[in-house]
């Protein structure tokens, strides 16, 4: 088979073949020699249940040759046929073996050309085009007419470009940690996720050295990748940056997980970008990313899932590139459940009318999967049900995002979300703040039983010691509520704040309180609203003329941030700090409003994934009541829609009978609606 050609031209990289282009979807292989070749026996033909070799841990291994180039692949499991797709280029597949999806699916595990038991190109020519084109062969090769495609991180770029050129022959797309291009563009958004990532694990070496490492190969170019042994030491040094928490990972799984990869000097480059073709995809699809993939961030995923006419999205909230190692329960789940619905229309359409052959099933696809048709809403990982058999699943009880046209509604979000999303932006607030502020105000932070602990030795205010987001990853139990106390007493706090969902709180929470000194303390409201039914009521915010709102530039960020402390009426001392290291930082949006040109009120958005929470919105006395905080939550809106946020969160004080809370108001108006109220408990230190 000759070379393929997408309807993009493959743009030439004037890099000479002696100085390998560094590919960023690579995550932290052991590189090795190109191995002996294997041949096996033939795979089950789509939709046979004959049993494979899945049973023992093993897979069957078989060899095609195409134009001279020797094809490898695998096959495990019992199903419909699942041609599966791994990253790199040049990673060896081993690494996306996926035993729990080979329960129901016929899983069919490409050594892509190039990695593994496969040949190198010898015309170094690894376009998209190529890859889809020995991925169609492998179907022919089984005698599979149609099937599922899975495609990981760079199998996904095949994936796209697989369904573009041959539609006809897949029954649904599995888009997982990808993006709809490749080139500069995606390189900068890397970039900019691992200096999140670096942020996010202040007190971790091994988080500054892949920041480091990364810049020096991506940014400044200041080191360069001339051989196996420096690409090696390379992915090394990143590879933290490829979870959502490297360290809990390796201590589950034993170690990290070993990958290799081959690296051919004669690659050529393949910048590639098909988000003009995107929506033309009728193929049913479900796009799985994790929260905490910096590589192909959350963002991507949201751009094909609003592009693609019939289409899912799962987010992976503790995931990071590798969510089928990571979150292996929800992932099965969420790809099981995708197929298993796929396969109930088929036997639906089956029994209308049976006409056969190649014909009938590509006039049956057409029919069921009509281009313009959009699928079921998106969802979020939450519980870890396990998937038992080949049966339907049910799906697991997931916080949906529902999109509205020009109404409001009432949202229902799950508590863990809300809670979660607190936690993290508590947790990059504080713990993103640089020394030598840090030192001064004995800023400090943890993890614990899922949640986060955030200390500030010199608190006056006695707002920043708090410890939230417990008691969705494991129990709230004195064992735990113990290390939280032992972590504030070792850093000499005064006093601290634990705060718990009314719906995590354990029976014998009041023995626990009266062992630690736990007393009951103020209360606040959850609240949430879709951001299209934010969208309409923003529309109603009025401010008075003289007033302008507008985004924070990191010039201002020191006169924005000495607005918090009066407007919030706490202590200048760390909160201003805080505050101005926000301005600037990824997935934060910091807004104004200015009178004349000085900041009379402030408020903040963070964006992750489909969530944004509106955060420290907050005027200055002498303006109040002139309609700024409607306009920044207006603001805030707007924004978080073009960030691909479907739900914004918030929280503000209680109201009580016979009191009135002026911000919960303006939150009412802006169509947030009541989630919960939430007791805070006080734990004051008087050893």
């Amino acid at each position: 088979m000759g070379a393929l050609h997408g309807r993009r031209p493959v743009q030439q990289d004037p890099s000479p073949p002696s100085a390998p282009r560094l590919n960023i979807f690579s995550p932290f292989f052991e590189l090795s020699q190109h191995p002996p070749h294997l041949v096996g026996v033939k795979a089950a033909n789509h939709r046979s249940r004959v049993q494979t070799p899945a049973q023992t841990g093993l897979a069957a291994t078989r060899t095609l040759e195409i134009d001279g180039v020797r094809q490898v692949y695998r096959v495990a499991g019992a199903g419909p046929v699942c041609l599966v797709h791994s990253g790199g280029p040049g990673v060896h597949p081993e690494y996306l073996r996926m035993p729990d999806l080979e329960s129901g699916l016929t899983m069919v595990y490409m050594d892509p050309v190039g990695s593994g038991d496969s040949d190198l190109l010898p015309d170094g020519d690894y376009s998209m085009s190529r890859y889809a084109g020995f991925a169609a062969a492998v179907l022919d090769d089984i005698g599979a007419p149609t099937a599922y495609f899975l495609g990981h991180s760079h199998g996904g770029f095949v994936g796209l470009q697989f369904t573009l050129n041959h539609p006809e022959r897949l029954e649904g797309l599995l888009l997982y940690d990808t993006a709809p291009l490749n080139g500069r563009e995606l390189r900068e958004a890397a970039t900019r996720e691992m200096a999140a990532f670096v942020r996010r694990w202040p007190d971790r070496p091994e988080a500054a050295e892949a920041g480091r490492v990364w810049d020096e190969v991506n940014v400044t170019r200041t080191r360069e990748i001339t051989d196996h042994d420096g690409y090696a030491d390379y992915l090394r040094g990143i590879k933290p940056a490829y979870f959502a928490d490297h360290r809990e990972t390796a201590g589950r799984a034993g170690g990290s997980p070993q990958l290799r990869g081959t690296h051919d000097p004669n690659r050529l480059p393949a910048d590639w970008d098909v988000r003009d073709k995107v929506g033309t995809i009728g193929t049913p699809t479900l796009v799985i990313v994790g929260t905490h993939d910096f590589i192909c961030s959350p963002k991507w995923a949201r751009q094909m899932y609003d592009a693609l006419p019939d289409a899912r999205l799962c987010e992976l909230s503790g995931s990071g590139h590798f969510g089928h190692i990571e979150e292996p329960a929800p992932f099965a789940t969420a790809v099981l459940d995708f197929v298993h619905g796929q396969e109930a229309v088929h036997g639906r359409e089956a029994r209308r009318a049976a006409p056969s052959g190649q014909e009938a099933e590509r006039s049956e696809r057409a029919a069921r999967h009509p281009a313009g048709a959009r699928g079921s809403e998106p969802f979020r990982s939450a519980t870890g049900a396990r998937h038992q058999g080949t049966g339907p699943v049910t799906p697991p009880d997931l916080p949906t995002h529902p999109r509205r046209e020009g109404h409001l509604m009432t949202l229902e979000i799950s508590t863990e979300l809300l809670e979660k999303t607190e936690a993290e932006e508590m947790y990059e607030y504080e713990a993103g703040v640089a020394e030598p502020a840090r030192s001064t105000w004995g800023l400090d932070s943890t993890r614990l039983g899922g949640g986060v602990v955030l200390a500030m030795r010199d608190d006056p205010s006695g707002y920043w010691n708090k410890a939230l987001g417990f008691g969705f990853d494991e129990p709230v139990t004195l064992g735990l509520m113990e290390q939280v106390i032992a972590f504030y007493r070792e850093r000499d706090v005064p006093r601290a704040t634990i705060q718990l969902a009314p719906s995590v709180i354990p029976e014998d929470w009041p023995s626990i309180c009266e062992k630690l000194g736990i007393e009951g303390s103020h209360s606040i409201r959850k609240l949430a609203v879709d951001v299209e039914s934010a969208l309409v009521a923003s529309t109603r915010a009025e401010v008075d003329a003289g007033l302008t709102v507008g985004l924070v530039e990191p010039a201002e960020a020191a006169a924005w941030a000495a607005v918090l402390p009066p407007a919030m009426g706490m202590a200048a001392q760390g909160a201003q700090e805080m505050a101005a290291a926000s301005v600037g930082r990824p997935g934060w949006h910091t807004f104004a409003v200015r009178e004349a040109g000085t900041v009379v009120a402030m408020g903040t958005l963070r964006t992750a994934g489909e969530v944004g929470s509106l955060f420290a919105g907050c005027t200055m006395p002498d303006a109040r009541g002139r309609g700024a905080q409607s306009a920044l939550i207006a603001a805030r809106v707007r924004v978080a829609r073009e960030a691909g946020c479907r739900t914004l969160i918030v929280e503000t004080f209680d109201e009580p009978p016979g009191t009135h809370n002026s911000s919960y108001q303006n939150l009412l108006r802006a169509g947030f609606t009541l989630q919960y109220s939430r007791r805070n408990w006080d734990w004051n230190n008087h050893s």
